[in-house]
């Protein structure tokens, strides 16, 4: 009844929310900085927006154009939209989603960041699979699987590719990759990953079908793995070997980063330049940073919040109850006017979820 009743609420708050925004302007609901504290209370759950000209910037050089918070649990969120870098030329796409060097405009990079405070155990990582079962075996719908999953806060997880007849999901790796401590992928090989503890420990090791359980039995939770790794335990990726980190795509792409054992940061870039979103996150604090899936999969959740930045022409109901503080490539595209579908804003399905819970 007590689950019941707080999606009851939170259903009530959401149409609320699109009901106000219905008379907004784009602009009010993605740049605006509050001039109010709004507080909703959830079951279990408090969650708040405050007012961005009260909220010290987390990084140096970004400057708060949105801020919330959030607790549950004993976890604690700082959630932010920022503003760093000048603005500059993007490239639009057709239809299709392709890039389309016609369409052209002027965007201001933004950067969506989460910063948690939580025990390092409520880090987690499960397939669309383990999450939604059957269901899930082609991929899932990030705010379906951050609802199903009881998360607070979460976002896209790792590349892959589609395969077979019925365009199953398969991950990139031929490495046993691991969920919540069992291996869901071995194609047989050997590759080094940055495996993720339950303890808090972010290693970078090689990993293959001899040694994955011993990682297992020392608490080993989740496998990254063929992702980019541009910054680990203080040094650049260039300063361990491999290839240098001089990325300054502007795609937007989503990053999972780790301060200490519990403080942890989700972000994602909308039209920065990559090295930019390091930059920031090192600047935030950031011991160790991954990057993971992007264009229309680079989706950052927050329990209860709604689309709070889905541009006003485009809502609608169904769109407006996903619980996110990014726009999407298309949203943002619609909204500069260079894409030319309709931007409806759904998030392309992924194959797993990285999440607090």
């Amino acid at each position: 009844m007590e689950r019941f009743l707080g999606y009851l609420l939170s259903f009530i708050i959401y149409v609320s929310n699109f009901l106000f925004a219905s008379f907004a302007t784009p602009e009010q609901i993605i740049h605006s900085a509050t001039d109010y504290v709004n507080r909703i209370p959830l079951i279990n759950m408090t969650r708040w927006e405050v007012d961005a000209a009260s909220v010290e910037s987390p990084a140096e050089g970004a400057r708060v154009i949105r801020a919330w918070k959030a607790e549950r649990g004993g976890v604690k969120v700082d959630a932010y939209r920022l503003a760093v870098g000048e603005p500059h030329t993007v490239i639009g796409t057709d239809a299709s989603y392709h890039p389309d060097p016609t369409r052209t405009a002027i965007a201001q990079p933004v950067l969506a960041l989460e910063i948690i405070e939580c025990a390092p155990e409520r880090l987690h990582s499960r397939t669309s699979q383990q999450i939604l079962g059957a269901a899930g075996k082609n991929g899932g719908r990030i705010n379906l699987m951050a609802n199903m999953s009881g998360a607070i806060a979460a976002m896209s997880g790792v590349y892959f590719y589609g395969s077979g007849t019925k365009n199953e999901l398969t991950f990139v790796s031929t490495c046993p990759i691991v969920r919540e401590g069992v291996v869901v992928s071995d194609r047989g090989g050997t590759q080094n990953v940055l495996n993720i503890y339950t303890d808090g420990r972010w290693v970078w090791e090689s990993q293959n079908a001899a040694n994955v359980q011993a990682h297992i039995d020392d608490g080993l939770s989740f496998t990254v793995a063929d992702m980019m790794v541009p910054y680990h335990n203080g040094q650049y990726w260039s300063d361990l070997g491999e290839e240098g980190w001089n990325d300054t795509g502007t795609e937007p792409y989503s990053f999972m980063a780790q301060i200490d054992a519990t403080h942890y940061m989700f972000a994602v870039g909308e039209y920065m330049p990559h090295d930019l979103i390091v930059d920031v996150l090192i600047s935030a604090g950031a011991k160790t940073i991954v990057e993971a899936d992007g264009g229309n999969h680079g989706y950052l959740f927050l329990e209860g919040v709604g689309n709070s930045v889905h541009p006003a022409a485009l809502h609608s109901l169904a769109n407006f109850v996903n619980s996110k503080i990014n726009m999407l490539d298309n949203e943002y595209q619609y909204l500069l006017g260079i894409y030319a579908g309709e931007g409806k804003g759904a998030a392309m399905k992924e194959i797993d979820l990285f999440y607090i819970s």
